[in-house]
């Protein structure tokens, strides 16, 4: 929680797929900032799995990648 406070996060891309009762969406962000005595500067990916059960939407998956900036 310390580190999504401060570092700050520029949101990308974002897209939502559905199909029936599954949907799924992906998404990118920037992070550039200063964690203690590091230097951030990454960029990552997230990828959520929804199913609809009984006609309320359910998070079945979440993932979350990252991997410093060049």
């Amino acid at each position: 929680m310390r580190f999504a406070g401060a570092v700050p996060s520029e949101r990308g891309e974002m897209e939502v797929r559905l199909m029936g009762d599954v949907a799924w969406t992906y998404s990118t962000s920037i992070r550039q900032g200063r964690m203690g005595d590091r230097d951030i500067n990454s960029a990552s990916v997230g990828l959520m799995v929804l199913a609809r059960e009984d006609g309320v939407w359910k998070i079945k998956a979440i993932h979350w990648s990252s991997r410093q900036r060049r």
